[in-house]
Order: structure tokens, then sequence, then C-alpha cells
């Protein structure tokens, strides 16, 4: 009976759904006002020393990951973050501490071993331009500058990676 895996199969095209295995879709975007808009600008002090200027990222798809130690789903997203940015050479990631406290950002950075850089946002000022409302908040940005995926802690390291992959294709 072939006829029913058709109607399935235009069934989950048609509601955006794709069967395991398949990825004719891109992970779906949390909606925000910053979707497909120009990337707030950052230019900030990491807590290495490092000065991070998104400005010099032109041309690199990047990541920016909002956490914080009291967020449990950040516990369970950031480990899965080092391991894709210690295996992905070319992926800019960028970590951004909510903590009211630096300590508490750098004691993060420690326990998990980022190696990406991080600042510790004080005043939530980082947060406001990207109108964070919940942690942990993933953004993606293409070589252009723009948002192309907001991810929050539904969201899984497949996802990011396909969206990755898609947005270095220019997908």
């Amino acid at each position: 009976m072939r006829a029913p895996t058709l109607v399935l199969a235009a069934a989950f095209t048609l509601l955006g759904l794709a069967p395991a295995g398949c990825s004719s879709r891109p992970p779906h975007s949390l909606p925000s006002v910053l979707w497909e808009q120009p990337a707030p600008p950052l230019r900030a002090a990491a807590i290495d020393g490092r000065t991070i200027d998104t400005a010099a990222l032109r041309g690199r798809v990047y990541v920016v990951e909002f956490f914080a130690s009291y967020c449990e789903p950040c516990k369970r997203s950031l480990p899965a973050l080092r391991r894709l940015a210690e295996r992905d050479r070319e992926l800019v990631v960028i970590g951004i501490g909510e903590d009211d406290q630096r300590a508490l950002t750098e004691a993060m950075a420690a326990t998990y071993t980022l190696p990406f850089p991080v600042v510790h946002d004080v005043g939530n000022v980082i947060a406001s331009r990207f109108r964070l409302d919940s942690l942990p908040l993933t953004v993606v940005v293409d070589g252009d500058g723009l948002v192309r995926w907001l991810g929050d802690a539904q969201s899984g390291a497949r996802d990011l990676k396909n969206v990755i992959k898609r947005v270095r294709r220019g997908r």
C-alpha cells in the first residue's frame, strides 16, 4: 500500500514536519523582531581580556549564546555548544553571562571549560539589545550580519548544527 505512505509524506511536508532522517526545512526560529534583521552590534571585553567586536566578524557565521548559573537548561546546552565549538574551528561562538556577579559568569566558563570568549553582561545591557526574555538563548548570525535563527531550551545541538550548515550554504 503505497498511497498511505505518500499521503503521510505530503502531510508532513505541509505541516513543516519531516520524518526522522529528513531535513527538508530548517528548525523553526523563535519569534523575534530580530529575525532576518541586522544583529545588534556587540563590542565588549571578555572575561579573559580579549576584546569581542562583531563588526570584525563580517563574512563569518557566528553564534551568540546567553546563559546564567541559575538556568538549569543552560547547564545542558553549554556542554553541547562547547563540543560544537571544539569540532567546528571555523565557527565563532560568543558566550554572554547574564549573572549579576562576574564571579558567577567566570565560574560557569570554568566549570564547562568553554573554549570561546565569554562576556559578563553588566546590567544586562547586551541582553536588552538582543531582546532576551528567557534563557538560554542562542542566536545565529550570518556572514552579512543578519540574525538567521534564535533557539531556546527546546532547541537542541542537532538543530543548531543544521541551522549553521544551512546558513553557510546561504539558505
